[in-house]
């Protein structure tokens, strides 16, 4: 969970003839990461499909009558909310000229009809060549994935090899597929991926976490010996929109809204789907922080608070915020001590942090001498370059006074919109006008409430958070069969 999955490295040599085969079975299994063997076997010859051009041509085609067809004829209204209409259920894959075969006939078919499209008969012509579009499309996207694969492969006269990275606990699913597909006329060799074959870098976290890993990969990949910080990402990232947006009201709206959002776009693309679930756990966190705050559309609906009200302790506010800071770095720091050498040089940050916090707020003098022993020790382990970590750490550090700030802003306005609506007349006129005027202020200050604390959450997790933390890998991508309208 705190680190990348272990990979096994995999090298396995076949009859070239069962190439095609090979590469579908590959697909079909989706969990090997290749690499291009020929950087490490030089020797090898490049493999290229005899159809690669074809197929690019008729995937450019074939894509441009689907849009066409799309615009002219418009999409039908149930597919915004159920997602495409048209699924074609597959009971096996189609080998690669079989599908450039039926491509070739589709566009015939198509050149000969289109003439006939106009505004009466589009969508009755979209119903027969639509289904067939996404269809032959989809099968030209994955022989695309596949030739870009194939010419990872390497080969001589009589064999072909490829060179991959697999989660341990699927060495043995692609090692009995590959087997089978070949008859058992293959050979592997297995060995556990290290940081010398630079692997790629395969995330995993719990089912409730999973959708913050966009966010993690989205600024960069952990090394494969690296730390994957998702896990911590998840609670602080919710815990902070929450915080810096506290209202029942707008969470509960916040909430609804995104699983509203979630249902229409659950066909499109991974980012989009995770991205609306990371809001939905932020309205849940708004909503919680709005009842200690005692917050519900800015005091129009009064609660009590559980702990206290940001706008008359303004004070209370910004110190939570600078603790909250300290607690993340310090958090992210000693996650660094998992891969860093010198435990030493950890213990000396987290020292020089807090005994200058404590010393700051306390004024007592054996905090600064702790402070002095901490930057003594980082001298002796870094240099210079040590007092140049401190300062970074503490600039970090401030940087979350912004929680608060944000907390009290976003309070006051709402409470500014409430005493707008409470001073219009009490007659039909001021009522209509403030259920108006509340409407209109609620849902540009739910928008504007939502991106900007989505950014600055954001920003305190990419830019301070992650400042004590190692990228730089890339990203593990399994060669598999891309699937959004047909199914095995």
């Amino acid at each position: 969970m705190f680190r990348p999955v272990r990979l096994s490295k995999i090298y396995c040599i076949f009859p070239k003839g069962m190439l095609e085969t090979v590469v579908s079975t590959l697909q079909s299994v989706g969990a090997v990461h290749i690499y291009d063997i020929k950087k490490e076997y030089q020797s090898l010859n490049t493999m290229n499909a005899s159809y690669k051009d074809e197929a690019s041509q008729l995937l450019e085609n074939i894509s441009k009558y689907k849009h066409e067809l799309e615009s002219k004829a418009g999409r039908n209204r149930y597919e915004w909310i159920l997602g495409p209409r048209y699924i074609t259920v597959e009971t096996g894959e189609k080998k690669a000229q079989d599908s450039i075969n039926e491509a070739r006939g589709l566009l015939e078919e198509i050149k000969n009809r289109y003439k006939e499209i106009n505004a009466k008969n589009a969508k009755e012509i979209k119903k027969i060549f639509y289904p067939r579009l996404v269809s032959v499309k989809e099968r030209l996207d994955n022989i695309n994935y596949m030739v870009k694969a194939l010419e990872k492969f390497g080969a001589t006269k009589y064999t072909a090899s490829f060179g991959g990275f697999a989660a341990k606990e699927d060495i043995s699913k692609v090692l009995n597929a590959i087997d089978v597909a070949t008859n058992g006329k293959s050979a592997f060799e297995i060995k556990d991926g290290i940081p010398e074959d630079n692997p790629p870098t395969k995330l995993s976290n719990p089912k409730l976490i999973r959708p913050f890993e966009v966010l993690t990969e989205n600024y960069g990949m952990p090394p494969y010996n690296g730390i994957d910080p998702t896990f911590i990402l998840a609670g602080t990232f919710t815990l902070l929109f929450g915080m810096m947006f506290p209202d029942v009201g707008y969470g509960i709206m916040l909430v609804l809204l995104s699983l509203a959002v979630y249902f229409i776009t659950r066909k499109t693309t991974r980012f989009i789907r995770n991205l609306n679930v990371i809001l939905i756990y932020g309205g849940l966190s708004s909503a919680f922080f709005g009842f200690l705050f005692g917050e519900f559309f800015g005091k129009f609906i009064k609660i009590k608070p559980l702990l206290f009200e940001p706008a008359r302790d303004i004070m209370a506010i910004l110190l939570i915020s600078i603790i909250i800071g300290l607690a993340h770095i310090s958090l992210a720091i000693i996650s660094r001590a998992i891969t860093e050498k010198s435990k030493l040089h950890i213990l000396s940050l987290l020292a020089t942090l807090w005994s200058i916090a404590l010393f700051s707020y306390t004024g007592k003098g054996y905090y600064f001498i702790l402070f002095a022993a901490g930057i003594i020790v980082l001298l002796y382990t870094k240099g210079l370059y040590a007092i140049e970590e401190v300062v970074s750490i503490f600039t970090h550090v401030l940087s979350y006074i912004r929680i608060g700030i944000l907390s009290i802003l976003s309070i006051i306005i709402s409470r500014l919109l409430v005493e707008a609506v409470a001073g219009l007349p009490k007659n039909i006129i001021g009522v209509a006008l403030g259920a108006l005027l509340m409407a209109i202020g609620i849902s540009f200050s739910l928008i504007t409430g939502i991106v900007l604390v989505f950014i600055q959450s954001l920003r305190l997790h990419w830019l301070e958070f992650f400042s004590a933390y190692e990228f730089g890998g890339k990203k593990f991508e399994p060669f598999s069969y891309k699937r959004e309208y047909l199914y095995s």
